[in-house]
């Protein structure tokens, strides 16, 4: 039951915590409880041990502790450990084929960039991705506001600027390629989610 929970675990961990908005984080998610379930573990697991291990910036201390938890014999726990920091430092230097960077763009209240998605804070790429399901453009603004839309409006309210003008990385996301950065004061921070980029209308 060990192996099983442990793949689970693995495969939830290398997309991060931060990815809980997205349908695939949540089929990992729930393929984990299964898991988890399956192995007569209750909540036990879940509540102490996951949450450190899914929400650290390094996976050894809270890795060792839930394969401790699971009985693991110290020389596999110690092979497995390895193998998952081997996994969590690809997975945070693997670019994200499904996401492109398209850049920094100047925006304006009254005509919007984007005009389109929910418009709020609080967003990391991921979580605005996911609430852009159906646009080929996203952007963060302001430390996390989503945007969607088709194409990205053109004009001299809308210009491209110099990418550092487009804030900080958003929480949890640092170490992802491309850079995920959460916008600025009316910069938004634009990424395309599908094959092709799209062209500034």
């Amino acid at each position: 039951f060990a192996s099983a929970v442990w793949q689970a675990s693995l495969h939830y961990f290398e997309r991060g915590g931060t990815l809980l908005s997205t349908a695939l984080s949540e089929l990992h998610h729930a393929q984990l409880d299964q898991a988890i379930s399956a192995a007569g573990l209750g909540g036990v697991l879940w509540s102490t041990h996951l949450p450190a291990l899914t929400n650290s910036s390094t996976v050894a201390p809270s890795l060792h502790a839930m394969l401790r938890f699971l009985g693991t014999a110290p020389l596999e726990e110690e092979r497995l450990v390895l193998a998952a920091e081997s996994a969590f430092s690809r997975a945070r230097r693997r670019p994200d084929e499904t996401l492109r960077w398209v850049g920094c763009h100047l925006d304006v209240a009254d005509s919007r960039g984007l005009p389109e998605g929910p418009r709020s804070f609080g967003h990391t790429s991921q979580a605005c991705a996911a609430a852009c399901t159906g646009y080929p453009l996203f952007g963060l603004q302001g430390g996390g506001q989503c945007f969607c839309g088709h194409a990205y409006v053109g004009g001299a309210n809308h210009t491209r600027v110099a990418d550092n003008k487009c804030g900080h990385v958003c929480p949890g996301e640092g170490g992802k390629l491309p850079a995920r950065l959460c916008g600025g004061g009316w910069r938004n921070a634009v990424f395309a989610q599908s094959g092709d980029l799209l062209p500034v209308r």
